[in-house]
């Protein structure tokens, strides 16, 4: 029997109400628990899949999303030029999970928008794999400066300009800023599992791992696969410009052969090649500018016409 340690109010709400508009607040804030009320260990998986039922995603929420990194590119096209923004789009064709490592009731977390409650992809999470994908495509391409199976960032061209140095001698800014990933269409959801067959053995009560250890179920929650994702950034400096084509490059061994998010290591987290949809954003700009050097035409014309009849009319009082 599953029950909430929240106030009896609160608690009324969540067990009546069937589905939730933000998913992520009922995930990290209204868990069910199983068992002993005195929380000695990870509630029972079904708790995961009773959550999964209650989840909602509004579609309004993801376009607002949408609509806000797009309406920034855009002001950066204006403000700046067109290639100073790279939008891509790619499809999941593995399951995605993302913040496992988040603190949550159900031992494995995930990470959600806080206001919209939405599964996404932390802009932190896409640079650094972006960043290792650059890295491996440099050496596949120049074996002669790997050694021992290693390479020396400073050798890397263009990876201080686009992702910047930690390094406290010589620290710099990124010239490339990654934005966070939302889905195009609703998310959906899901509740997987994993099951580790040696827990005595990681938790540190065994020695060595021991095959007459019983696989220990655990579910979690992910984001089902088929699901179109939109990747944006921006060029601060021309530095970084020079560099675009690698990092197109690089965005795409990331997506399809590195991964994004957690469990990359055994098939999630994988797209399709990405598409570059730039494009559709400059045309964006580029009619959005058209139109208002109509509408200003238009209004230049109309003020013309009422100075020309202001006149007439004044020359006709006169007479």
């Amino acid at each position: 029997m599953s029950f909430y340690a929240i106030p009896e109010y609160i608690r009324n709400k969540v067990e009546q109400g069937k589905q939730f508009a933000n998913f992520g607040l009922l995930f990290q804030k209204f868990y069910p628990y199983d068992g002993a009320p005195d929380y000695e260990k990870i509630p029972h998986t079904g708790s995961v899949k009773r959550l999964v039922q209650k989840y909602r995603a509004e579609f309004n929420l993801i376009a607002h999303k949408q609509k806000q990194q797009k309406d920034f590119l855009e002001n950066r096209v204006h403000l700046a030029s067109k290639d100073s923004i790279l939008a891509l789009s790619a499809k999941l064709t593995s399951r995605l999970v993302t913040g496992i490592g988040e603190v949550s009731p159900s031992e494995v977390g995930m990470v959600f928008d806080r206001n919209s409650g939405l599964p996404y992809i932390p802009a932190a999470s896409i640079k650094g794999a972006v960043r290792m994908a650059y890295t491996i495509n440099f050496a596949r391409k120049n074996p002669d400066k790997v050694s021992g199976g290693t390479i020396d960032e400073n050798d890397v061209d263009g990876l201080k300009e686009l992702f910047g140095s930690l390094d406290t001698a010589n620290a710099s800014r990124g010239g490339f800023v990654f934005m966070d990933s939302y889905s195009v269409d609703i998310p959906q959801v899901v509740a997987d599992v994993m099951t580790p067959h040696f827990s005595n053995y990681y938790g540190g009560k065994n020695p060595y791992p021991v095959e007459t250890e019983s696989p220990v179920p655990i579910q979690f929650l992910a984001v089902e696969k088929g699901l179109e994702f939109a990747f944006r950034g921006f060029f601060i400096n021309d530095d970084a410009k020079k560099y675009a084509p690698q990092l197109m490059e690089a965005f795409n061994t990331a997506l399809t052969e590195l991964g994004l998010g957690a469990k990359t290591a055994t098939g999630y987290g994988r797209f399709t090649a990405p598409s570059d949809v730039s494009e559709d954003i400059w045309l964006k700009v580029e009619q959005d500018k058209l139109r208002a050097d109509e509408r200003r035409r238009k209004e230049a014309e109309a003020k013309a016409e009422a100075k020309r009849i202001a006149e007439k009319k004044r020359r006709r009082s006169r007479k």
